[in-house]
């Protein structure tokens, strides 16, 4: 029988795994992962997240976590810097930090009546986060338009450091004073993410402010660039509401709705298409579309 939707994207990030697990004593790149999976790497962490239940971060230290365990109980007299490198700790002080911040006590204070304990608590934890994950990532009324959308010149503004101060508001005014410049004040505005805040340290996150410049001959100018997003199909989903609904929305997409579907994410950015410009509406209540660039299911090869 022809796999599911579903199926075969558990096939795919099974093969992650795979790969993970037979390499845990060595470093992990993100771009390598998702190649094993045959994912592009800008949307792997979410999709790995929606079937694993977990980042894909997570998901390797706790691994490694359990190694370490496992080999503290049984290993005999191996010293604890040898336990930390063997399971893929970059040094015995994250080790130990990543220990002490899951039981609450140091590595070096464990008896072994203390490991049996710790040992006992670690198999169940992460399946019931995975099914805990599994039914909120479910608990949406929202509906997907899939739609093709051809290649749109857009001028944007680059926002670094987004999530914290005011950059993000500094930036759409930034663009919409060059719009007003030439014309385009009305034209449609794109927020779109080059870094997943949950992967990328927040200091190095980019966020691009854009609007569609039509027939506009416009050129870079400044701070503000132009650019060419190219032709896709759009996994679309429509929200209303604070962010933190507009967060769920994103959670359902990846997590519910894609993994069941007969698309998997390409390699560009997800985006956000405002209905209502946040510079006029404010930034209180959000009326936005988001955006997944999409690509027929492929079993790998």
């Amino acid at each position: 029988m022809r796999p599911s939707a579903h199926e075969l994207y558990v096939e795919r990030i099974n093969r992650a795994i795979d790969h993970v697990l037979a390499h845990l004593g060595e470093p992990l790149r993100l771009e390598e992962v998702a190649r094993i999976g045959a994912f592009s790497p800008c949307h792997f962490h979410r999709v790995f997240k929606a079937v694993v239940g977990e980042t894909l971060g997570e998901f390797v230290k706790r691994q490694r976590l359990e190694k370490a365990v496992f080999s503290m109980k049984y290993g005999g007299t191996r010293s604890l810097t040898e336990v930390a490198f063997d399971s893929g700790f970059s040094s015995s002080s994250d080790f130990s930090r990543s220990f002490k911040q899951r039981f609450g006590f140091a590595p070096s204070q464990a008896t072994p009546e203390r490991i049996a304990e710790v040992a006992a608590t670690l198999g169940p934890e992460g399946i019931e986060r995975a099914h805990a994950r599994a039914r909120d990532a479910q608990s949406g009324d929202w509906e997907v338009d899939v739609r093709r959308h051809p290649a749109r010149r857009v001028a944007y503004v680059r926002v670094h450091d987004p999530y914290r101060g005011d950059g993000m508001v500094r930036g759409l005014h930034r663009l919409m004073d060059w719009a007003e410049a030439h014309g385009r004040e009305h034209a449609a505005l794109i927020g779109m993410s080059q870094d997943d805040p949950e992967i990328t340290p927040l200091d190095r996150c980019r966020y691009d402010w854009c609007l569609d410049l039509g027939e506009l001959p416009a050129r870079a100018e400044g701070a503000v660039g132009v650019t060419t997003l190219p032709e896709n199909h759009f996994a679309v989903v429509s929200v209303r509401g604070d962010l933190e609904r507009v967060a769920h929305a994103w959670d359902w997409l990846f997590g519910h709705w894609l993994i069941h579907s007969p698309w998997e994410p390409t390699k560009d950015p997800a985006m956000e298409v405002m209905l209502d410009n946040p510079v006029r509406a404010g930034w209180e209540h959000w009326n936005l579309e988001g955006w997944v660039p999409v690509r027929p299911l492929q079993r790998p090869r």
